[in-house]
């Protein structure tokens, strides 16, 4: 999604003009044809975003759902806050403490929300896209979804990803052969971090945004998300874990404390993995002659691949060779 910032509410169908938002600002946000799914995105955003917006226990952190083409692929969405969390606060620097008291609440709000029917049978279908019926955990959907993107790079790209210290199909899914418990599914988010969170400085008001991955599914994978991707100090993660455990219902987070760390070993394979498709698109759009540039886009893969060493095995790059590696990723 494309998100840009208007003074006023455009039509998004012929003859229609749609109301402004409450704040006056609206995202129009579009599906570009021809970008990688690289995501599960089972649930419709603006369907959940709409249903939230009726919830005393979410609204006030999420943006007002306007209006939804499905035709032209474009939704309107209220504009919030100011400025992105991330660049008030980026990754291992304290959290503003409006977001780091109300963050679990409003996760724990979000597991009361009750699902729609249309949004269990759409995440239903999903799971049985990717081979999975009956009684199964969303550990073993995040799975099958990553082995499901992996079969298909490492045989498009065996040389790269040898390259690139990747391993085989077989040594994935043993890597991935762990379980979590069951708990009761619920809404959740599913892309927790400082980029999908804005700040209103005006009033210290925190909104979650891009909801594209929501899902119904496990409030502990939500959490180990959010953690992996925020990267909270060392106090920062004790406040937020204590207020969290002490706010989630109890039956979303038995076991939470072991499950999360299977879970966070999940999602640093799954940004290893998924950000080499990212970081090759990203050098397709990034010139040549921006050397630097370039350069950066590498050595933020290398981070992701570094920070799986302990699984992978730890692998000499230089950046010239992952830039030139990645550029050939089809």
């Amino acid at each position: 999604m494309v998100p840009s910032r208007s003074s006023g509410c455009q039509p998004v169908a012929p003859a229609r003009v749609l109301r402004r938002s409450r704040s006056g600002d609206v995202v129009l946000r579009i599906r570009l044809a021809g970008v990688r799914e690289l995501d599960s995105r089972p649930l419709s955003e603006f369907s959940v975003l709409t249903a939230a917006g009726h919830d005393p226990g979410v609204r006030d952190h999420v943006p007002e759902a306007i209006a939804h083409n499905p035709d032209l692929g474009c939704s309107l969405y209220s504009f919030a806050g100011d400025e992105v969390l991330d660049d008030i606060a980026p990754k291992m620097t304290p959290l503003p403490g409006d977001v780091l008291r109300g963050l679990p609440g409003f996760m724990a709000a979000l597991a009361s929300l009750e699902p729609e029917s249309s949004w269990v049978e759409a995440q239903a279908s999903y799971d049985a896209s990717m081979g999975l019926v009956g009684a199964h955990t969303t550990y073993d959907l995040n799975v099958a979804c990553l082995m499901n993107m992996y079969t298909t790079l490492h045989r498009d790209n065996p040389g790269a990803m040898t390259t690139l210290g990747m391993p085989s199909e077989v040594a994935l899914a043993g890597l991935l052969s762990g379980s979590v418990s069951g708990r009761r599914p619920v809404v959740i988010h599913g892309d927790i971090h400082r980029k999908n969170m804005r700040i209103d400085r005006r009033s210290d008001s925190w909104f979650l945004l891009d909801w594209e991955m929501a899902q119904i599914g496990d409030a502990v994978y939500d959490l180990a998300v959010a953690l992996w991707k925020l990267k909270l100090t060392g106090d920062d993660q004790q406040a937020f874990l204590a207020r969290w455990e002490a706010l989630m219902p109890e039956d979303t987070a038995r076991g939470w404390a072991v499950d999360v760390q299977t879970y966070e070993t999940l999602e640093r394979l799954k940004t290893a993995i998924v950000h080499i498709y990212r970081t090759a698109d990203a050098l397709r759009f990034t010139a040549l002659s921006d050397v630097d540039q370039r350069s950066s886009l590498a050595a933020l893969w290398m981070a992701d691949r570094a920070a799986v060493n302990d699984q992978l095995g730890q692998v000499d790059l230089r950046v010239d060779d992952v830039v030139s590696v990645l550029e050939s990723i089809r």
